[in-house]
């Protein structure tokens, strides 16, 4: 029973030195720079990368519109 208490006082004890701890914080801004013309070329680079898909892309509707007419 003795250490029930003995547990009891030393948790109590310890909340209260808690209580009194202050935590300082400070957040620093942070600076960014983005040069907006690098995405857009690598915007346009990748355009003309996969424009072959967009170009494979209408030749086979160009395909089936021609079969679906022939029949």
């Amino acid at each position: 029973m003795k250490k029930i208490e003995l547990m009891l006082a030393l948790a109590l004890a310890f909340s209260f030195i808690g209580c009194g701890a202050t935590i300082e914080h400070e957040v620093k801004p942070i600076h960014m720079t983005i040069d907006v013309n690098v995405n857009i070329k690598v915007d346009n680079k990748l355009k003309d990368v996969f424009s072959f898909e967009d170009q494979i892309e209408e030749a086979m509707k160009s395909n089936d519109k021609s079969e679906t007419k022939n029949k």
